[in-house]
């Protein structure tokens, strides 16, 4: 294709074997690949190169398997001992979380310290304690649920002629109502810190009430004696 050689050596500028114009036919394609369509002088003519190699990469995949991945670092977190119920005036309590560096949140719980006063009566309540691993960045919590009593939550004598007494408080299995009145019924109503009524007694005047409560969760519950137009309240804690 060199004009002076050809001239040096052939004497004319010729062959300049730059395009055939015998046998072309296109297009010329590899399916999916490429398609050469023309030339720039038309379909007439085929340049240059007569001899194309084209080389397609494909990747090299295998079929998919599933695997189970296996968290082992996840850490065990706990919370230690606390009691389920705590006395309003008790004072303040100690939170200790396992593993140590962790937050404690909850009702009555500022930083690492639990305070019932601040809580309040009633419940159940719940203490969360959140951790996370420095090095792997997994967290875990544990929690803790109780509830808060006051003392003391007897009914005390109304008048000399109606005396209401409610004992033990705490209970467990049996709550004792001592009621003396003129002839008068009374209905004696147990209700869960959400409202909820959970008992409800009838019983005659100048007797003395054992009320079964074993059925009843742990916590604090609301009661009332009512006689005629008049109703007293009281609360105990069940244990």
């Amino acid at each position: 294709t060199n004009t002076n050689n050809n001239l040096q050596l052939f004497g004319f500028e010729s062959p300049q074997l730059r395009r055939t114009s015998s046998g072309v036919s296109y297009p010329y394609t590899i399916a999916n690949v490429l398609s050469m369509k023309d030339s720039p002088n038309g379909s007439g003519f085929y340049y240059y190169f007569y001899d194309w190699e084209v080389y397609i990469e494909t990747a090299c995949t295998s079929p998919r398997i599933p695997v189970t991945a296996v968290f082992d670092n996840v850490p065990s977190v706990a919370i230690n001992t606390l009691d389920t119920l705590y006395e309003l005036n008790s004072g303040v309590v100690q939170l200790t979380g396992i593993p140590t560096g962790g937050t404690f949140s909850g009702t009555g719980v500022s930083g690492n310290t639990f305070n019932p006063s601040l809580a309040g009566v009633g419940g159940p309540y719940t203490i969360t304690y959140n951790y996370t691993e420095t090095n792997s960045g997994c967290s875990n919590f544990a929690t803790h649920t109780f509830s808060v009593y006051e003392n003391p939550t007897g009914v005390k004598n109304i008048s000399e002629t109606e005396k209401i007494h409610v004992y033990p408080n705490p209970a467990s299995n049996m709550l004792n109502i001592v009621f003396n009145s003129e002839n008068k019924d009374a209905i004696v109503r147990i209700y869960d810190t959400l409202g909820a009524l959970v008992k409800e007694h009838f019983f005659t005047a100048e007797k003395n009430i054992l009320l079964p409560i074993e059925s009843l969760s742990i916590g604090l519950y609301f009661g009332e004696i009512s006689v005629q137009e008049k109703t007293y309240p009281f609360r105990f804690l069940k244990h």
